[in-house]
């Protein structure tokens, strides 16, 4: 004997499989870009295929350093993947990061996540589907949201890697 199901146990049940397609979503990379680099300092600039990219002017270095860009992926309740920046350096003079965002998101700031695991936000310039920031330090690891998407974020207001939440 089958037992009908309720209105609302299969609106549950439902609302279980959307949340499952959901968190399935193409938001992430299957594979993360990597960019490696050595810049000196005469300059140079890092670039991912997915547009993400770190500019180095003449002068921000003394001398030669390897750096890096990656993505971490994550979960897709964000506006862009989570990029990692390396090594931690502090140049003379501010570099440009630009990272890609899923769509256009005009709201959008970048936020760092400080060592102390504070969120810093560092602001930024969105144009079209991508945000842009100067910084005198690398951020380590950033990634874009805005309220849209993230709702108000708990964090600290910083001009670039160096502002950390003091407690």
């Amino acid at each position: 004997m089958s037992k009908k199901k309720s209105p609302a146990s299969r609106a549950s049940c439902f609302l279980a499989f959307a949340l499952c397609l959901a968190a399935c979503g193409s938001k992430t990379a299957a594979t993360p870009p990597k960019g490696s680099q050595s810049v000196d300092a005469t300059g140079g600039t890092i670039t991912l295929a997915d547009g993400a990219s770190l500019v180095i002017p003449a002068g921000a270095l003394s001398s030669d350093k390897a750096f890096s860009i990656d993505t971490a992926g994550g979960p897709p309740i964000r506006d862009s993947d989570f990029f990692v920046f390396g090594p931690d350096v502090t140049f003379a003079t501010p570099v440009t990061i630009t990272i890609p965002m899923y769509g256009a998101f005009p709201d959008a700031h970048i936020y760092w996540i400080s060592p102390t695991n504070s969120l810093v936000d560092l602001g930024g310039i969105v144009s079209g589907s991508s945000i842009t920031w100067q910084v005198s330090r690398l951020p380590g690891a950033a990634y874009a949201c805005g309220p849209h998407n993230c709702g108000t974020l708990p964090s600290v207001t910083g001009t670039d890697a160096s502002a950390d939440a003091t407690d």
